[in-house]
């Protein structure tokens, strides 16, 4: 069995950076599955709604939770060896990007839970295997308000991914200082400012079939490229990758170009 990472996104917007950053790995010939729990991604990507799950798209294959964990129910019993379940789920893929909500519902299911891990991510597979938690939001005081809720209540290392961010008063020292500054568990920052590029692009995924990210801004590709780098770090694969491989990746993921490397 190959080794391989998972990777839990919660909050949103996240569907073009989860997208965007898929596209970049799979043209390293990492095999990527976006496994959605919010049933957010049917609406970002632009496929007759009867198409049965798994879906291949561009290069990328997406499933819903709820779809793998019933097409591998019968290896799921109490019963079940582990061993048994992760030669079934393992599918050849290296990573696993699973999108989860933050919203009331499960805010209070997590304070009362006593696994953190497994109210996201469903099975001890992805569990035992989770590489790094990336909470992503806006700047909306009711979307920063729930991160802050979430992180008191999950007491896990996370990494904030903050995202349309404005000039003046309200800039990131203004949200590191008042919302995030007594969060040990944050390990890592990043600030996307409001762009109107980078907006419309993440409307446009809702409408118009996926086709590149070129235009994107400087400070949003840059984030994409230290995200990048940071999982590339914790990987186990056969090949290091180098910056300038890496930059080339991106600029063929930025232009629309994906590798094709689905498993289903």
């Amino acid at each position: 069995m190959q080794e391989h990472s998972v990777y839990l996104f919660i909050g949103k917007p996240s569907n073009d950076f989860i997208i965007y950053l898929a596209t970049i790995l799979q043209n390293l010939s990492i095999s990527v599955l976006i496994i959605d729990e919010t049933n957010q991604m049917k609406q970002c990507i632009q496929i007759p709604e009867e198409q049965p799950e798994p879906i291949h798209y561009r290069g990328i294959d997406f499933i819903n939770m709820e779809t793998l964990l019933e097409k591998y129910s019968s290896l799921m019993g109490d019963m079940c060896l582990q061993q048994d379940i992760e030669a079934c789920l393992d599918m050849q893929y290296q990573v696993y990007f699973i999108l989860s909500d933050l919203n009331d519902s499960i805010l209070k299911e997590l304070e009362e839970s006593k696994d953190n891990k497994n109210l996201f991510l469903k099975h001890s597979y992805f569990s035992n295997n989770l590489k790094q938690t990336y909470l992503i939001t806006d700047s909306t005081k009711n979307n920063i308000e729930k991160v802050t809720d979430f992180i008191n209540l999950f007491n896990q290392k996370v990494t904030i991914i903050l995202r349309d961010i404005c000039e003046g008063k309200l800039n990131m020292q203004y949200y590191l200082n008042t919302y995030f500054e007594r969060y040990e568990y944050s390990i890592r920052r990043y600030q996307i400012p409001l762009d109107e590029v980078d907006y419309e692009y993440r409307i446009r995924l809702e409408y118009e079939t996926f086709q590149d990210f070129k235009n994107i801004s400087k400070e949003y590709q840059k984030v994409l490229m230290e995200v990048a780098k940071e999982m590339l770090k914790e990987m186990i694969i056969d090949v290091e990758v180098s910056d300038k491989t890496l930059k080339k990746a991106f600029q063929l993921a930025r232009k629309g170009v994906v590798y094709e490397n689905s498993i289903f």
